[in-house]
């Protein structure tokens, strides 16, 4: 049986930070600024589409309330600052895995173990609700920093049947172990 697949109403949360769907209330010009970085644009690839807040308010409101899509903004608990984004898309509960992408906007949040924190709270969020067990992404071959990151996390060199690979990019895959 297929389980709800409603992620508007979710709020997960880790130990610094908590993790809510996007809405288009949180499109302001500090995100629209992270995703137009120059080093943003090499690694991020919806940043190469997105020029003006009408655009990013477009390519956030495409994605709220879709069955497929878990699209969460990384939020500092001691603020309530928004520093970043969290997204699985497509989440496909039948075949039980998520394809993901993340982006820490907030420079002063990078290199400061994020991603793991917050992957680790998502992750286990999508086993226990929606019995997602694989996780995948994409990630450039020059963008060491978040690929040891990724490998921090647990995340692994794979072959996916997911992702289209390129000379450029490495796709990488974490594997919920069901034995321990």
């Amino acid at each position: 049986m297929i389980k709800n697949l409603d992620f508007s109403k979710e709020k997960i949360e880790s130990k610094r930070f908590f993790l809510r769907p996007l809405t288009e209330d949180d499109v302001t010009l500090e995100y629209l600024g992270w995703l137009t970085e120059p080093t943003t644009k090499i690694y991020i690839s919806a940043s190469k589409n997105t020029e003006s807040l009408a655009q990013l308010k477009s390519y956030v409101r495409m994605r709220i309330g879709r069955p497929d899509v878990c699209f969460l903004g990384i939020f500092d608990k001691t603020t309530s600052r928004h520093i970043g984004n969290i997204k699985y898309e497509p989440v496909q509960v039948e075949k039980k895995y998520a394809v993901m992408g993340v982006l820490i906007g907030d420079a002063q949040w990078r290199g400061r173990g994020v991603f793991s924190e917050v992957f680790e709270a998502s992750a286990h969020w999508l086993y226990e609700n929606k019995s997602i067990t694989r996780f995948e992404l994409g990630v450039d071959k020059t963008n060491i920093s978040a690929i040891r990151s990724y490998e921090k996390a647990g995340f692994k060199p794979i072959d996916s049947q997911y992702i289209n690979k390129s000379d450029s990019n490495l796709i990488m895959g974490y594997d919920i172990n069901l034995s321990s």
